[in-house]
């Protein structure tokens, strides 16, 4: 009971923190651009932007994260003689906490929500990282971006929900009636582009593809925007610091297809790209003149922009993705397909083949998870999984590897983050350095 007891006095004392800065009749907090608290004479109650109010509540305190304590004191009993500590709460008081977006919710100003993987707005899926920072709410079928703090990125303008798994984050609203389609930074809800015509592809603000009324494509390309064939919408990755465009053929910034025997499979990084050639032994023919199967030979090459051979790749079996902003790119070997490793324009290792099956995923630009897959796991074969940067160095150091694992990473605006169970552990620039960790 002295337990219980203390523990509504500590949630009494956060409540009388919060109402000492609303001392006053009429005293208002604005929480959102929806969304005030107000102390009236005797309550605490909470209004919308027309002024629709929510019930009354004898202490309000709103916490960063967004939750909402509560207590309703029901009148004095008769048959309960109280002291003058006004710490003191009958019995039948009524505590609750609940979150922000539930209570809006409830008041109808939003219709609905949804954050990933959780919309369960709980205290323990917070603690345990279960809602990301950023989700959607609606509201007469249109959609704003928010935060899981309470906040609105943006108005309610967007036709579609906003899934923050796609790349680029794109969406469409209507202005002056006429559609436009954006481009969202998922992080701040602002728009990176916004245009009347059809997005078709987008890197970066500088490099984006668009396709006008006319049916004519539109490259802007290093800020600098020029008219290009269609083919450009086969384009998955633009070239770096090098002059030829690749898709399944290559093809220059004129639109001037370059002819050559050989496959691209990336784009050109400072002048390199690897190719994948297909040589045919000579053709034979049966007793009957009928032409026999030609054996193939499948080789992947890096080439230079003159299409000559830098370096023959004998080892690699598959080329998993493009090369990234710094030269690197993921692939595989051709006698373990399950052995992932990094690999740079100039054929260097990154990150090693390991004799252990595993999976590497680039989740920021230069950024790379590597999971264990072996069956039965060992202690060795484990030793493999971490964060990894473009230096091929390891992100998490082995005292914080102690605690476990279900590390996430979480991108933030200026820095970035790797975190479990909504702990930070580990502090990183945009450049994947650590700039700081949780133990040193």
């Amino acid at each position: 009971m002295k337990k219980i007891l203390l523990l509504n006095m500590f949630f009494l004392s956060s409540f009388l923190c919060f109402s000492q800065g609303l001392e006053k009749k009429n005293d208002i907090k604005i929480i959102n651009k929806y969304l005030s608290l107000v102390k009236t004479q005797k309550d605490y109650v909470f209004v919308d932007n027309e002024g629709h109010k929510s019930q009354e509540y004898t202490y309000a305190f709103l916490r960063d994260n967004g939750f909402i304590e509560i207590t309703i004191v029901p009148p004095a009993s008769e048959r309960v003689v109280y002291s003058n500590n006004r710490c003191y709460i009958d019995d039948n008081s009524i505590h609750k906490i609940f979150h922000l977006w539930d209570l809006m919710k409830e008041m109808k100003i939003i219709d609905d929500f949804r954050f990933v993987p959780s919309s369960d707005l709980t205290i323990e899926n917070f603690r345990n990282g279960f809602v990301d920072d950023n989700g959607y709410a609606s509201k007469n079928g249109k959609f704003a971006m928010i935060t899981n703090k309470g906040e609105f990125l943006t108005d309610f303008k967007y036709r579609d929900e906003i899934f923050f798994g796609s790349k680029p984050l794109i969406n469409y609203y209507k202005e002056n009636g006429k559609w436009i389609s954006a481009i969202l930074d998922k992080s701040t809800g602002k728009e990176l582009l916004s245009t009347k015509d059809t997005i078709v592809k987008y890197w970066n603000p500088n490099n984006y593809l668009i396709k006008n009324k006319r049916n004519k494509y539109f490259l802007t390309y290093q800020a600098k925007k020029y008219e290009v064939p269609k083919e450009f919408r086969y384009i998955e990755s633009l070239p770096i610091e090098s002059t030829i465009f690749t898709y399944n053929k290559f093809i220059d910034l004129k639109g001037k297809k370059i002819k050559s025997n050989l496959i691209p499979i990336t784009n050109f990084y400072k002048g390199y790209c690897i190719v994948l050639e297909i040589t045919k032994e000579e053709q034979k023919h049966n007793y009957y003149g009928e032409a026999l199967p030609q054996r193939e030979t499948r080789l992947f090459k890096i080439i230079n922009e003159k299409f000559e051979t830098v370096q023959a790749l004998p080892d690699i079996g598959s080329i998993n993705g493009n090369f990234n902003k710094y030269g690197q790119i993921n692939v595989s070997l051709k006698s373990n397909s399950s052995n992932e490793f990094i690999m740079d324009y100039n054929g260097n290792y990154i990150i090693p083949p390991s004799k252990f099956i595993n999976r590497i995923e680039e989740i920021y630009e230069g950024l790379y998870q590597v999971t264990d897959r072996s069956y039965p796991r060992t202690t060795e074969s484990s030793e493999q999984e971490n964060y990894y940067n473009q230096k091929g160095e390891k992100i998490i150091n082995k005292e914080t590897l102690r605690i476990g694992s279900n590390f996430k990473f979480k991108e933030g605006v200026d820095k970035n983050y790797i975190v479990s169970y909504g702990i930070t552990y580990i502090t990183l620039d945009k450049e994947n350095n650590v700039i700081d960790s949780y133990y040193k």
